[in-house]
């Protein structure tokens, strides 16, 4: 996060001329993210003690005392503003009800007290969404898995998390709800079941953290109707020649199929075994059927035998 330099100087500098106290603080303070400040003096002072704190609704939040050596030696501050710091006993006033987008940070030392406002933000931490794929169709589950870390990157185990399934049209279908210390290491684990004739599209699977954050993040997924994969037929034969000698009984023939993306078909498949007459090869009088065969294809193909013998001759 980019760093701003917040100078707060002396209301008057006649008491103590040529002192200061600053505080160095981020631009956007994150709601229930620890954060660093730097609080120093510039000037011959020794061993000034300073006070820091954040300031709503004439509450003081995270008040921390440091006490600064000289000019040389600024100390780091760590201070945190949380949910219940700002709505804890007012949630019932309409008037404080709305988050409020400033806070006013305080610095009190032997130069007078300081304040500036510095932007509030509700977006703390990182969530991030995964599907067991991208692609689903009507009546298939839909498996989601979302890891949730804070701005240090360590896993979120005390926080409420949600996880929704919303259809293009914006309608949540569904909602997995988790209450804090329910993760693993930071994964949340949730499932849906899609509608067996849901809305064809783009659908999204939103998770955000619960209370008053307003971290969240979203994945895309498709839907679409079910449509049979198209897929490829090859027919070998045990015979290294194309052709069939006169002594030859029987031909060994395997089939398999495969779909387009590389994956085995499994099912019934079926041989016809037909034997061409002399003559044109368009004429349908000329094909002779032998005989008819079914078994089921498994992953490494079929195997069918083929008995020649007199069926040969009867059409020679």
């Amino acid at each position: 996060m980019g760093i701003i330099s917040i100078l707060l100087f002396a209301a008057c500098l006649s008491s103590v001329k040529g002192n200061y106290q600053y505080v160095l603080a981020p631009n956007v303070i994150r709601l229930e993210n620890e954060e660093t400040l730097l609080v120093g003096i510039l000037g011959n002072g020794a061993n000034q003690k300073v006070t820091v704190y954040f300031e709503y609704l004439d509450r003081k939040i995270s008040e921390k005392t440091t006490t600064i050596k000289d000019a040389a030696h600024p100390v780091e501050v760590m201070v945190k503003v949380t949910a219940d710091d700002l709505f804890k006993d007012i949630d019932a006033s309409p008037k404080f009800r709305e988050r409020p987008k400033f806070i006013k940070l305080v610095c009190n030392g032997p130069n007078g007290i300081q304040t500036r406002d510095i932007a509030l933000s509700f977006t703390s931490g990182y969530l991030i969404v995964q599907t067991d794929k991208p692609l689903y169709n009507p009546a298939q589950p839909v498996y989601v898995r979302v890891l949730a870390m804070d701005e240090s990157m360590r896993p979120i185990k005390d926080k409420q998390l949600a996880i929704e399934l919303i259809s293009p049209t914006n309608m949540t279908v569904g909602r997995v709800n988790f209450e804090p210390g329910k993760s693993q290491h930071g994964f949340y684990k949730g499932e849906f079941e899609l509608p067996p004739f849901p809305d064809f599209g783009t659908w999204t699977i939103k998770a955000k953290l619960g209370g008053k954050s307003e971290t969240y993040a979203i994945a895309p997924i498709e839907v679409r109707e079910f449509v049979l994969p198209t897929f490829g037929v090859d027919i070998t034969t045990d015979t290294e020649n194309k052709y069939i000698l006169p002594n030859q009984e029987n031909i060994g023939v395997t089939v398999s199929a495969t779909y387009v993306y590389g994956k085995t078909v499994e099912g019934i498949a079926g041989l016809d075994i037909n034997i061409r007459k002399k003559g044109d090869v368009s004429d349908p009088k000329r094909v002779v059927t032998m005989g008819r065969q079914k078994t089921t294809v498994f992953s490494n193909g079929t195997n069918f035998e083929i008995v020649i013998g007199e069926n040969t001759a009867a059409i020679a």
